[in-house]
């Protein structure tokens, strides 16, 4: 299922670069013929690729070159030295599997053999632009870090702050209690206990406030990780369509 999604993203993403639906269907179809071919068990990318690579014209069909005296042409004049076994994984245990990995790197080769010197440079500067959004939101992530470190303290000192003032109002009380000073001494204190509790009520409310904001916060800062992933891998599926064999 993960080989399929990962083969979704990459013929949504450069479709416009793929030439048309009977290319894919060759594709499709030298798969699967290769796939059969291979999977007695758990096979390695060695032997599938050996395989792949000695079908010159199944391989030639499915990515658009031609095939010479000499071995695979590309569209440029230029010999074709095949796909190397490191764009496969290691091993491979089903069928199912095989199929949608080498699709996939089927795909992202006749994408990269036929790429115009100007989709180079679109795919160049989409990278670019890549690597700037991903400094951008570094940037932002690192910041709220910065921010939730100097909440916390400011959150600590205003613990510190209640617990100071209910220690204090329990002094109060408890002279209270007991009867001791005048009446306009105790009309004092009842008033600093009343607002002294109502600074652990303001303390309590500003922290919860940004407890709230952090964790509002945080979520904003798993999205745009998620975006730099998916930077990421565009760049990625970018390099490989670009890398030469």
């Amino acid at each position: 299922m993960k080989a399929k999604r990962k083969w979704a993203i990459v013929s949504a993403l450069f479709a416009p670069l793929v030439a048309h639906a009977d290319s894919l269907q060759e594709i499709a179809d030298f798969a699967q013929k290769i796939c059969v071919q291979s999977l007695s068990g758990t096979e390695t990318s060695t032997t599938i690729v050996a395989k792949l690579n000695g079908d010159a014209n199944g391989l030639a069909r499915a990515l658009g070159v031609s095939v010479g005296a000499s071995g695979l042409v590309k569209r440029d004049g230029t010999h074709y030295e095949g796909i190397p076994e490191n764009r496969l994984p290691r091993e491979i245990q089903t069928e199912s599997q095989c199929r949608a990995e080498l699709a996939k790197v089927l795909i992202a080769e006749r994408q990269r053999l036929g790429l115009s010197a100007e989709q180079r440079s679109q795919l160049l500067s989409r990278m670019q632009q890549n690597n700037e959004k991903i400094a951008q939101i570094e940037g932002l992530i690192a910041a709220h870090a910065e921010q939730y470190r100097v909440q916390e303290r400011n959150n600590q000192e205003q613990a510190g702050n209640i617990a100071r003032l209910e220690g204090l109002i329990a002094q109060q009380e408890s002279n209270l209690a007991s009867g001791q000073g005048s009446p306009d001494a105790r009309t004092r204190a009842q008033s600093a206990i009343n607002e002294a509790r109502s600074t652990i009520n303001r303390a309590r409310a500003m922290i919860e406030d940004a407890l709230r904001t952090m964790s509002e916060g945080r979520q904003v800062d798993l999205r745009a990780k998620a975006t730099i992933g998916g930077a990421q891998q565009q760049n990625e599926q970018i390099r490989q369509m670009l890398s030469q064999p």
